[in-house]
């Protein structure tokens, strides 16, 4: 191999090498982007820690996914009592798209739009599986947790 073509194979070993920094930078910051637009999207003001289950307070668990209207309607709903129950429940959201959401939801035999609720100890008390109205919610969470 002669000189010159030693440099040019170089010169191309470093440029393929920088091509590929460059694109893993790519696809890191593309990737950095959609996790903090999936999180901005999901419904705020619940918890994402499903370790608070069993902690001494009762806990509901709705098992979400942004791309399910139904999931959207439950969701919505349990804001509209969540304020009222907050002092004395933790709501807990788990996206059945993010890691470990669906592992959450396969472990308690759940899909997507469902509701769990827990006791205060982590026992699973009861689940609902479509979005009640608005003013049976509040009941049903004041019968299940005797509140």
């Amino acid at each position: 191999m002669t000189r010159q073509q030693t440099h040019h194979k170089k010169h191309l070993c470093t440029r393929q090498g920088g091509a590929t920094k460059q694109n893993l930078l790519v696809i890191l910051l593309t990737a950095t982007g959609i996790l903090i637009f999936g999180w901005a999207m999901l419904p705020q003001g619940y918890h994402s820690d499903t370790s608070l289950i069993g902690q001494g307070r009762p806990a509901i668990v709705l098992i979400y996914d942004g791309n399910n209207a139904v999931s959207d309607q439950l969701t919505e709903r349990f804001s509209q009592v969540r304020d009222e129950f907050t002092p004395e429940v933790e709501f807990i959201l788990v996206d059945i798209n993010a890691p470990g959401g669906s592992q959450f939801a396969n472990a308690n035999a759940v899909s997507t739009a469902s509701a769990l609720f827990f006791d205060s100890k982590g026992k699973r008390v009861t689940a609902l599986y479509s979005p009640p109205e608005v003013d049976m919610l509040g009941k049903i969470i004041r019968q299940v947790f005797d509140l």
